[in-house]
């Protein structure tokens, strides 16, 4: 894992949201304007746990960042991974794989 995200998700109660602090969003934003695509497998897991903390606002962007950052790892989708999200960020990206007619390998 790249060292800019193991320090996105390993920053404690990191909760992406409009109400953050202006100190965080700028934090964050400096994280995610070095992401380099695609995403490694374990980072675009990593991110979704990240993503699934936060709510449903897009802090000015930055959840979107994430999220298509996510949707460039080449194993993508990684379903153990979506099996168990929650939340907005996490229905968006099933909506967006259901779609585009992808579908669990396992699921008739």
């Amino acid at each position: 894992m790249r060292d800019y995200v193991k320090r996105l998700v390993e920053m404690p109660n990191l909760i992406l949201s409009d109400g953050a602090s202006v100190e965080t969003v700028d934090w964050a934003e400096e994280q995610i304007a070095l992401f380099e695509r695609p995403a490694q497998d374990d980072e675009a897991i990593a991110l979704l746990k990240l993503l699934t903390r936060s709510d449903e606002t897009s802090c000015f962007g930055l959840n979107w960042a994430i999220l298509h950052f996510i949707e460039t790892a080449p194993g993508w989708p990684i379903w153990p991974a979506l099996q168990d999200a929650q939340g907005e960020w996490a229905s968006l990206l099933k909506v967006g794989l259901r779609n585009a007619a992808v579908y669990r390998p396992d699921s008739n």
